[in-house]
């Protein structure tokens, strides 16, 4: 993370890192239950938030949705935790993530597992559908704006009169990120709201 932000990597370099990161996790998950149990170990000797990847990414992978389970309880709802959680969820299979995706796009999730939902699908460039305009409706600030954003990630312009109407709210994340996708699906009047 810290080198897609510094100038000194090239995408080459971000490239190579990509690989090491997949061919560790590839160890874990070929190690199956011993790989898994590994995973545990870090989970339970976890102290940063970074500490949550790897046990997120071999989750998302495996049958049991217990598994991804303990590793969303490990992240006790913090914003930092959950965001590992989220990109650990960008490294799933297409296979692994509609399983996950089931589950945490289901109509009675919490808000806070709907945002993940909402933010793995967007990584994917899958469209949720029906639950992405459920998410842009909800009371929850975090995870209507995490919808909005989506909404202009995944090219929705179906959902453009949504976006304008959010861009006359008051709610701030909301506001701002329903600008910013009404501009990316090509609304040249929200611009200025943008600016």
């Amino acid at each position: 993370e810290a080198a897609c932000r510094s100038s000194a990597y090239r995408l080459a370099d971000l490239g190579f890192l990509d690989e090491r990161i997949d061919a560790h996790l590839d160890g874990l998950r070929l190690a199956e239950d011993d790989g898994w149990e590994a995973c545990l170990d870090a989970l339970d000797a976890a102290e940063d938030a970074e500490d949550l990847f790897a046990p997120a990414a071999v989750a998302a992978e495996r049958e049991d949705p217990r598994d991804l389970g303990k590793v969303l309880d490990a992240t006790e709802g913090a914003p930092d935790r959950l965001r590992i959680v989220a990109a650990a969820l960008g490294w799933a299979s297409p296979s692994a993530l509609g399983r996950v995706l089931d589950r945490l796009l289901a109509p009675r999730c919490p808000p806070v597992l709907h945002t993940l939902g909402i933010t793995a699908s967007a990584m994917h460039r899958r469209d949720p559908g029906q639950a992405l305009e459920h998410a842009l409706s909800s009371n929850d600030p975090t995870l209507a704006s995490r919808a909005i954003r989506a909404a202009g990630e995944l090219g929705r312009a179906d959902l453009l009169p949504l976006l304008r109407q959010e861009l006359q709210g008051d709610r701030e994340p909301c506001r701002a990120w329903a600008a910013w996708s009404a501009v990316l699906l090509g609304d040249a009047h929200a611009l200025p709201s943008l600016w």
